[in-house]
């Protein structure tokens, strides 16, 4: 029997029986350890004390916009975060990719594709690089990083790890594909293959400012991702 320690998943919802099926989804039959809050000042003392590996994050709470503790978390904190909200608009699904979530969905949620998309995510919030790991067909280096495919983490030349969400971590990897070349942002569309989530090419050009903040020296002189006008963008390096 493994001695790792669980994943700690935090669930913020302040409607008790939603929480209470996101915390049985979360907890995947026990092989995950859950935290419940159903306000922003109970998600702040729970991180106060314990550490999460990913959060599940309702946008409409009774003592703060859940947009607003979203933003301050991602200031703080490279945990993931899963956006569960009955907000459909476009603006606020924007607004939440803008801010670095790295999932947005809408109630109601298909339980079975949520509980793969917490999983998912806390796989890659777990993973470990290992000692002594070399270079690989898995392992891609463009300028000063390297891009881990069976990680799914992007490295600096410092050792430092750069969080990346998983739209982020595809649009990359899909530009990499194709370097030096011109991407569409139909063909990065395709690459996220999100079709029921309705992604945009105003998504596309959001992930891509994303990505900018996060390897660019300069966002306003980008020299690793370059905009081709009228058609996509460009990666060299």
């Amino acid at each position: 029997m493994s001695n790792a320690p669980k994943a700690h998943v935090l669930v913020v919802e302040d409607d008790q029986p939603s929480r209470a099926v996101l915390a049985y989804l979360a907890e995947d039959q026990g092989r995950v350890r859950v935290s419940q809050a159903a306000t922003a000042s109970e998600m702040h003392a729970v991180l106060a004390r314990d550490a999460a590996n990913l959060i599940i994050l309702d946008l409409n709470l009774p003592d703060e916009n859940g947009l607003s503790l979203a933003r301050q978390l991602r200031t703080r904190s490279d945990v993931p975060i899963i956006v569960v909200t009955g907000d459909v608009s476009r603006d606020t699904r924007l607004a939440a990719l803008e801010i670095g979530v790295d999932d947005f969905q809408t109630k109601p949620y298909d339980l079975k594709e949520l509980g793969l998309r917490i999983r998912n995510q806390l796989r890659r919030s777990m993973a470990i690089r290992r000692p002594g790991q070399v270079e690989s067909s898995a392992r891609v280096a463009f300028d000063r990083y390297v891009l881990d495919h069976s990680e799914r983490i992007l490295e600096r030349s410092d050792g430092v790890t750069i969080h990346l969400t998983r739209n982020e971590f595809m649009i990359l990897a899909a530009l990499l594909r194709r370097r030096n070349s011109s991407v569409s942002r139909a063909a990065l569309l395709d690459a996220i293959g999100n079709a029921d989530d309705g992604p945009s090419d105003r998504a596309i050009d959001i992930y891509i400012k994303n990505l900018r903040a996060k390897i660019e020296a300069d966002q306003r002189d980008p020299r690793i991702i370059s905009t081709v006008r009228g058609f996509g963008y460009r990666l060299t390096g």
